[in-house]
């Protein structure tokens, strides 16, 4: 079936637009019941059970998903995350004292890579695992720090002997030369990662084949779109969706998060940190759905 596709998840959440082969996805995931409303766009909602597709997938076995079982003849599903909220909030606020500090930076750094993905799972229930970094990666991660701090730094101090350093020629320079290492060493630090997550039952074997220069436009239309106010949500999916299919090897995966869930989630995030004492549940909150929102298919040998 062709076109794109809405639909009511089990809390009563309205999503999409998602393709038909997303919304088989998320229906094995256990995110649609038989009785929720589907609907293709400009057409009328019937239950899920009422399309021989979807009913299919939603009979699937989502109690043993949930505990963590393999779910036998399920083409895709969701990966599954379990972020605890105290300890998710404590280790990314020294991972990012990490980076501060430049030189802790490829320890904290991968020490913090290394946690969450260990609570993620893939929809079989196998867990993720990391390989350990190389030095290459671990300078990668310095040069990261760097490209962040030695801007900042050196703008501060030329602001304490001239405060109009803000405008001036090299001020500009050094942000420019920082924010292009940026971008080159995210766009390594994200080849590494996928290239070295691994699975428990050794199923998993992915490296990531996006360009940089395709990175780089995605990264300046994020920014670019932040002007808009809401519409970054929407690039940011799109982001999402071209970095997970363009993750070759042992499983294809896609993200089928919506924009306007992005948005209104991470609005409430930015709230409720705002409110200091909700922030590690919010942000362990975002996590886990976030993830969720990737699904991933074994590609047949």
């Amino acid at each position: 079936m062709a076109g794109n596709y809405y639909f009511k998840d089990r809390t009563g959440a309205q999503n999409g637009p998602v393709s038909f082969e997303e919304l088989l996805a998320v229906a094995r995931s256990g995110r649609i019941a038989p009785d929720c409303l589907v609907w293709p766009e400009g057409g009328d909602p019937v239950a899920a059970r009422d399309i021989p597709e979807l009913a299919a997938a939603t009979n699937a076995p989502f109690g043993a998903l949930a505990a963590g079982a393999a779910a036998p003849n399920a083409a895709a599903s969701a990966l599954q995350a379990d972020f605890p909220p105290l300890g998710l909030f404590w280790r990314s606020l020294v991972a990012g004292l990490g980076l501060m500090f430049v030189i802790p930076a490829p320890w904290l750094a991968t020490w913090f890579y290394t946690w969450t993905t260990e609570r993620v799972r893939l929809p079989n229930g196998a867990r993720l695992t990391l390989d350990p970094p190389a030095l290459g990666v671990s300078l990668l991660f310095v040069g990261f720090a760097l490209s962040i701090v030695a801007p900042a730094l050196y703008a501060g101090i030329a602001a304490a002997d001239d405060p109009g350093a803000a405008d001036r020629a090299d001020v500009a320079t050094l942000r420019m030369i920082g924010s292009a290492a940026e971008m080159v060493c995210s766009y390594l630090i994200l080849r590494w990662f996928v290239g070295a997550v691994r699975s428990a039952d050794g199923a998993l074997a992915i490296s990531f084949d996006g360009g940089f220069w395709a990175f780089l436009g995605w990264n300046l239309l994020l920014g670019l779109s932040v002007l808009t106010l809401i519409g970054w949500a929407w690039v940011a999916r799109f982001m999402a969706r071209w970095i997970c299919r363009n993750i070759s090897g042992s499983h294809a995966f896609d993200f089928i998060g919506a924009g306007i869930e992005i948005l209104w989630r991470t609005l409430l995030v930015a709230f409720g940190c705002l409110l200091i004492l909700p922030a590690p549940w919010l942000i362990a909150w975002y996590y886990n759905w976030m993830v969720s929102q990737i699904v991933a298919t074994p590609r047949k040998a």
